[in-house]
């Protein structure tokens, strides 16, 4: 489980990395799936390879065959105390089968915090992290409670340009829901978000920030719009418009 797969849409190949195993041990292995003729190639990684993790994302560049490894959790069964949260990037050349660790830097010395069950996308030529959750702990963006362990958080880290960080930063709104575990997808420059794990939101008021709980249901969806730096609930009526019967299924009720 907490495993990445991404797919190749020119040629009917699934790739498959990482995850955690039925032993508890995480993996960091590489499984291409080839839809076609049905059979399975585990590739030998070489070079720099990333070490093992479950709940990371993966980003594939079909232009240069490549597969971008973020973030995640490592751990040893029976060992929690070897359990740790993930910030590195790594690049795979799925025609060499060639890893490489990709040295990034930061913007005003703001680099993302190591997390786990966040999503990632790219778009035109920008990583983009959403979110996730991170460890407890006093680090450089300050210090973190168990309550706001979840994050609310957009960076973007620019490939072609040396490969920095930067944070997206949003309007205050008394509506910024802290996304975990949640899924994500990219249409046309928008991010659309769905659901995830209870979070926390920031309310505004006149003495500061405060963190309040917030649930996220099954049927929330966000949009992010990169460019415009806007974040939004779409209204029920628009979600419910979005929601499609494939063919021969009956509609599923949501409560």
């Amino acid at each position: 489980c907490d495993h990445t797969m991404v797919s190749v849409s020119t040629e009917s190949v699934l790739i498959i990395f990482g995850g955690q195993t039925s032993e508890g041990d995480c993996a960091n292995d590489l499984y291409m799936f080839d839809m076609s003729s049905k059979t399975t190639i585990k590739p030998t990684l070489v070079g720099e390879v990333p070490t093992k993790r479950c709940g990371h994302s993966a980003v594939l560049l079909e232009e240069t065959s490549t597969l971008l490894i973020f973030g995640g959790k490592t751990l040893i069964p029976h060992f929690a105390a070897s359990e740790h949260l993930l910030n590195d990037l790594y690049e795979i050349n799925l025609t060499t089968n060639i890893s490489t660790q990709v040295i990034t830097t930061t913007q005003g010395g703001i680099s993302p915090l190591p997390r786990w069950k966040h999503t990632c996308h790219e778009n035109n030529g920008t990583l983009v992290i959403i979110s996730g959750e991170t460890e407890t702990g006093d680090y450089n963006h300050g210090t973190l409670t168990d309550e706001n362990r979840h994050l609310f958080e957009v960076y973007t880290l620019e490939l072609q340009n040396g490969a920095f960080w930067s944070k997206k930063k949003f309007p205050l709104s008394a509506n910024q829901p802290a996304f975990v575990g949640h899924s994500s997808v990219l249409v046309d420059g928008s991010i659309y978000i769905v659901g995830g794990l209870p979070g926390h939101q920031k309310s505004v008021n006149r003495s500061g920030m405060a963190s309040v709980p917030l649930e996220l249901s099954l049927k929330d969806i966000c949009a992010l719009h990169i460019l415009e730096n806007r974040l939004y609930t779409l209204p029920p009526r628009k979600v419910q418009q979005l929601r499609r019967v494939p063919p021969g299924r009956k509609r599923t009720r949501v409560p």
